[in-house]
């Protein structure tokens, strides 16, 4: 019986040659100098110009908000994004997702702002996010519907009300699996029920987008 070739073989190549290894390292690094052209394509003045729109939309969106009105909104600059934070109590019950009347004020109030910035952003993401309880109830199976759908309540409202163009718009429920704190009390859960408004800037925006 002709015996099987093992690794003592001699005539069998264990070991990746020279030239296959050299080869491998020139396609992952050829594949990261890709990438890296891919999201380096913001230029100076792109990011000069994107900082001085989302300075203008945040003295907008502010201006719009009455003074009660800006104690519930938090905001922050997170690169190419800008973040409008709600705890979700301002703008629902517990356990629910349809909007409450001080919630319509303030994206009333926002929504305006937003429309009358259209063309100088691409994309308005809205994010529902919960704390870690557990929730189950005749309207929502778990963390994830609620979050889902409370993120859905804010998109439509901000097309029916601000008549916003829905190409425009994109919601998300994050459930609790983003939270911003993860100490144990309550004041961290109360943290991390929120809602986020998120204004992307990037180099292509949407024309023709007023209704």
């Amino acid at each position: 019986m002709k015996p099987l070739i093992g690794a003592d073989d001699p005539e069998v190549p264990v070991w990746a040659s020279y030239t296959d290894v050299a080869m491998n390292v020139l396609v992952v690094l050829l594949l990261y100098l890709f990438t890296q052209a891919v999201y380096s394509t913001l230029t100076e003045a792109d990011l000069i110009r994107i900082r001085e729109e989302q300075r203008q939309m945040r003295a907008t969106v502010m201006a719009a908000l009455t003074a009660d009105l800006q104690k519930d909104v938090t905001v922050a600059e997170d690169g190419q994004l800008m973040r409008y934070q709600f705890s979700d109590r301002v703008l629902f019950d517990s356990g629910e997702a349809t909007l409450k009347d001080s919630g319509r004020e303030i994206l009333s109030a926002m929504g305006k702002a937003f429309h009358s910035k259209v063309g100088t952003f691409s994309q308005i993401q809205v994010e529902g996010h919960t704390d870690d309880k557990p929730i189950h109830t005749s309207l929502f199976d778990s963390n994830w519907e609620l979050s889902s759908a409370r993120a859905t309540s804010v998109v439509r409202f901000l097309e029916d009300d601000a008549h916003m163009d829905p190409k425009l718009l994109s919601a998300t429920g994050y459930s609790q699996y983003r939270p911003l704190s993860l100490e144990d009390s309550e004041r961290a859960r109360a943290l991390n029920r929120r809602i986020e408004v998120v204004v992307v800037y990037t180099l292509r925006t949407h024309s023709g987008a007023n209704r």
